[in-house]
């Protein structure tokens, strides 16, 4: 049995993993990419969810499936793994969005284009150029424009986001969407 000491060590190669880093960059391409493939879509009716969530659920099958005919090497084992789990993070948003519609009743897409209408300028304070502070981040000069045949707010500041009025109402008053939805509607 060999002793290792002072006088005989064995180096040791430290460093950053190169599979690790290859991982890294593989996963940043792959979202750069393909990254719109995993989000859900703001202000999906209650249908179209349905129909994206067998989707998801089919494109996860289509992976496992692949693995079962090809087996898992390195390469392509990381990739589907890592498909796998932003799918899944998918399928968990589009069910969150679901529950929401059970929450607020499936018939309600209704009082949701309904709260969209409600005037913004009755929330917030638009001067006669028809700009406003924006409501979500601090500034001293009105920098987001009101459309008002949209009812829409665009923030060409900081945050350079568009808002309807329910987001605007969730802000300001900071309440949640189906709160924001009851006083609007």
């Amino acid at each position: 049995m060999q002793q290792i000491g002072v006088d005989n060590f064995i180096e040791i190669p430290w460093g950053p993993d190169p599979f690790f880093e290859d991982r890294m960059r593989s996963e940043e391409i792959e979202m750069k990419e393909y990254g719109h493939q995993y989000k859900v879509p703001n202000n999906l009716l209650k249908k179209e969810l349905n129909k994206l969530l067998k989707e998801t659920n089919a494109g996860i099958d289509r992976l496992r499936e692949m693995v079962r005919e090809h087996g898992m090497d390195s390469n392509t084992g990381i990739f589907i793994e890592f498909t796998i789990e932003r799918y899944a993070i998918k399928k968990k948003r589009i069910k969150d969005i679901l529950m929401y519609h059970q929450k607020i009743g499936s018939d309600n897409n209704g009082d949701i284009d309904k709260a969209k209408l409600f005037p913004i300028s009755e929330i917030i304070e638009i001067n006669s150029a028809g700009f406003a502070k924006c409501p979500f981040h601090e500034e001293k000069t009105p920098s987001a424009k009101w459309y008002k045949e949209d009812n829409r707010l665009h923030c060409f500041g900081s945050c350079s986001k568009g808002f309807d009025a329910i987001d605007v109402h969730m802000q300001v008053y900071n309440v949640d969407f189906i709160s924001a939805l009851k006083s609007l509607s």
